[in-house]
């Protein structure tokens, strides 16, 4: 401690105390300003991080919003879809009906002589 006391007596002395309080004054303004520049920082941190949240926030509406809608549409295709098949199986059974009639009927008159008309021509 009085080694402290001593080296402060010495710069007193050598400086005087007016210059000695301006050093100790600019060291004190100096890390305030650095204080209040992190503090300044960090404010200016968060007002963009909020920024960027709120951003983001927006964006990802827009594709829950997206999303719902493509939900939607995919729910309206499958049912089409299941209209259609079953439009489908109704038409391939009606082939298979006609189909069948026109083999009935084909192997039908298949087995009937044809009867021929002698047409005479005229000379």
């Amino acid at each position: 401690m009085e080694s402290y006391i001593v080296i402060l007596t010495a710069l007193v002395g050598a400086l005087g105390l007016k210059e000695i309080w301006k050093i100790i004054k600019s060291k004190v303004d100096h890390s305030s300003n650095l204080e209040e520049k992190q503090i300044d920082f960090a404010h200016e941190v968060v007002r963009e991080l909020k920024n960027d949240n709120e951003k983001l926030q927006t964006q990802l509406n827009k594709q829950q919003k997206m999303m719902v809608d493509h939900e939607r549409k995919i729910a309206e295709l499958l049912v089409i879809n299941k209209l259609l098949h079953e439009k489908m199986d109704a038409c391939a059974s009606k082939m298979e009906k006609m189909e069948s009639r026109l083999m009935r009927r084909a192997t039908s008159s298949a087995k009937r002589p044809t009867s021929k008309k002698a047409t005479k021509s005229k000379t």
